[in-house]
Parts: structure tokens; C-alpha cells; sequence
């Protein structure tokens, strides 16, 4: 099986834009709030450096691991860890997530997190697959909807693999 990156979704320069909106919204609701941007590794990573850069209030910074895909273009078993020593306890948390697909990895994070009893959680996705979703997540703040194919580039990958691209592509088996 060989797969490549054929359809163009996103653009960088439409990238571009829509992380500015999402950053100017957030540093509007946030204002005051010295919110805790939790960025989900790998695949939010890069669209959570630019986020920061637009965002005009203070943050503060950390990281977690969460996924169900593997070498596989289907989800597979949930992993979340969120390290002892990051403190949400009456924190307003911002998770910023690469794309909700199905919702099961988001759901599973924001149950280990409610357990730590943060201020308040809010969603930030770059991406949405509303198609397949089957468990119903709340989007805060979302860039866009995609079509239900598999995503890669600005971070997203496949097996480790496209993660560089600077737009955001649908692959295909060639």
C-alpha cells in the first residue's frame, strides 16, 4: 500500500487565517484569566506554536499525550496520559487539539482532566470531522470542518510520516 498526499484542504495561508481568528477570540474571552493551554502531542503541536504567537494574553504552557490511531488509518486503542505534576485544579484549561474525529481520545482527556477539578475546560481544534463523530465533544473554538478523509500535514501525520507539510492535505492510497 503506498499513500500520498493528493488533496489540497487547507492552504497555509488559510491556515494562517484561521488561527488568527481563533487567537483573536480567545484573547478576547480570556482576557484576565491567565488560561493553561494544554497542547495534545503530537499532532497540535505546531498549530499550538502559532496559536501562542496571536494570542495577546498570558498563558501558561504544558504538554500531553493522547491518541488512538497508530500505523493505522482507523482508531485503534485510546492512550492518554496527563503527568501528575501539570496542576488544573481551579485553572481555566484550554485544550488545543490537531483534529476531533471521533471524539473517543477527546472524551477520555477531558474525563481524566474533570477529575482534577479545573475552573472550567475549553476545546480549541484547529479541525473537525463531524461525520464521524459518535460521541458528542463540545468545540469551543474550531478553525474548520473537513470531509471525512484521512488528514495529514501542519503537524498531522500518518505513522509518523507528512507531519512537515505546511498546508493540510487528504491522503489517498495511490
Amino acid at each position: 500500500m503506498v499513500l500520498k498526499p493528493v488533496e489540497m484542504i487547507l492552504s497555509r495561508e488559510d491556515i494562517a487565517k484561521l488561527v488568527s481568528d481563533i487567537g483573536g477570540q480567545i484573547s478576547t474571552d480570556m482576557k484576565d484569566l491567565n488560561p493553561l493551554f494544554l497542547v495534545v502531542l503530537k499532532g497540535a503541536v505546531v498549530f499550538a506554536a502559532d496559536l501562542m504567537r496571536v494570542v495577546s494574553v498570558p498563558i501558561n504552557l504544558d504538554f500531553i499525550n493522547a491518541r488512538c490511531y497508530g500505523n493505522s488509518m482507523e482508531p485503534g486503542n485510546i492512550w492518554v496520559d496527563i503527568p501528575e505534576e501539570i496542576i488544573v485544579k481551579d485553572r481555566y484549561v484550554v485544550i488545543i487539539e490537531d483534529i476531533i474525529d471521533t471524539g473517543t481520545t477527546l472524551r477520555a482527556t477531558l474525563d481524566k482532566l474533570k477529575n482534577r477539578n479545573p475552573k472550567d475546560i475549553v476545546i480549541t481544534s484547529l479541525l473537525s470531522k463531524p461525520e464521524r463523530r459518535k460521541f458528542d465533544v463540545p468545540i469551543d473554538y474550531l478553525g474548520f470542518e473537513v470531509p471525512n478523509t484521512f488528514i495529514v500535514g501542519y503537524g498531522m501525520d500518518f505513522a509518523e510520516k507528512f507531519r512537515r507539510l505546511p498546508d493540510i492535505m487528504g491522503l489517498e492510497e495511490i
